[in-house]
């Protein structure tokens, strides 16, 4: 596979198994539907998820079939970690084959669980920088995670492709090769491949960028501030949406949906003019891949009495975060 690229081209990074399948296509379209020079590269080890991208022969999107993901050369890792750990720790092995594989600007890594709502290529033209990272920018009721978690949020992380960014990415791939589990290990200090670039920020001080708080927002940066649209454009206080990244969100049925999974509220003006499109264009995928795909119906999660009992609590409440999509 090649794809056709020049000098400023970007590539956005990310991975896909059967049971994310709908998120992926949702961030997709997303970004098929900007006016821009960036490409997104869908790693993943199954044939039948990436038969299914090439399917919507979407122009700006490509799948890149990794079988060799699951291959002896790996298998050290793999057996002294969780499935969700070692995913963490893959996405500096993509990163680096999509260098090798590609001609471009910025590699970037974002999870599968984002959208694009404008252009990202003003944000990452013209930058000297090597290295791009996101701050969570917490909020004053995630502010207690900080210590636990890190001052970055590893969702989105970008490397261009000269000297320094391919150092950072082979440190930061040593790193979580070493450890990266889906969990905060208090004894080393570390949390999954994340909290590893509270450190390398330091070390490669002069060549970080930061985005404004627009690129890689999220419900820890995001409940407590005022999102407004004007003119088409969604705004956190005064930056831009560019990406979003829906961390919490959980998906109960083709038409429910938790917009947050925990006690923090999302607001009217948040549901209205982020989370009500996104799930909108996950519901149109998985309706559409339900008829012929049965894997999907495994990605709803079981309901529990408990969860009831929570949900009909946090009603009463007026802080439910419940989402019907017909």
């Amino acid at each position: 596979m090649k794809v056709e690229s020049n000098m400023g081209t970007h590539y956005f990074v990310t991975y896909s198994c059967q049971n994310y399948i709908h998120r992926i296509l949702a961030l997709a379209e997303s970004l098929e539907n900007q006016d821009t020079e960036c490409h997104l590269l869908i790693y993943t080890e199954d044939k039948k998820v990436s038969d299914i991208i090439a399917g919507y022969s979407f122009k700006k999107v490509s799948a890149v079939h990794f079988p060799e993901m699951y291959s002896e050369k790996y298998e050290e890792i793999i057996n002294n970690r969780s499935r969700v750990g070692y995913i963490f720790t893959c996405k500096s092995f993509f990163l680096e084959d999509a260098m090798e594989r590609f001609d471009g600007d910025w590699f970037i890594w974002i999870d599968g669980d984002t959208s694009f709502f404008a252009e990202p290529d003003s944000v990452l033209n013209l930058r000297s920088e090597s290295i791009l990272l996101t701050p969570h920018r917490f909020t004053s009721s995630f502010e207690i995670f900080k210590s636990q978690v890190g001052i970055y949020n590893a969702g989105v992380a970008g490397f261009k492709k000269n000297e320094i960014g391919k150092k950072c990415l082979s440190d930061w791939k040593l790193k979580c090769i070493d450890w990266c589990d889906a969990y905060v290990d208090d004894e080393n200090q570390n949390f999954a491949d994340q909290k590893y670039f509270d450190e390398l920020s330091r070390k490669y001080e002069d060549h970080i960028f930061i985005p404004h708080a627009g690129f890689n927002a999220g419900p820890y940066s995001t409940l407590e501030r005022n999102v407004k649209k004007e003119q088409n454009t969604i705004y956190i206080e005064d930056s831009p949406l560019i990406l979003y990244h829906y961390q919490g969100l959980k998906i109960l049925s083709p038409r429910w949906v938790d917009y947050y999974a925990a006690r923090n509220y999302v607001p009217k003006n948040h549901r209205k003019f982020i989370y009500k499109p996104y799930f909108d264009r996950v519901q149109k995928y998985t309706l559409e891949l339900l008829p012929k795909y049965a894997f999907l119906k495994n990605t709803f999660p079981k309901i529990h009495f408990n969860d009831l009992k929570i949900q009909l609590k946090r009603k009463l409440e007026h802080t439910s975060n419940l989402g019907f999509h017909l």
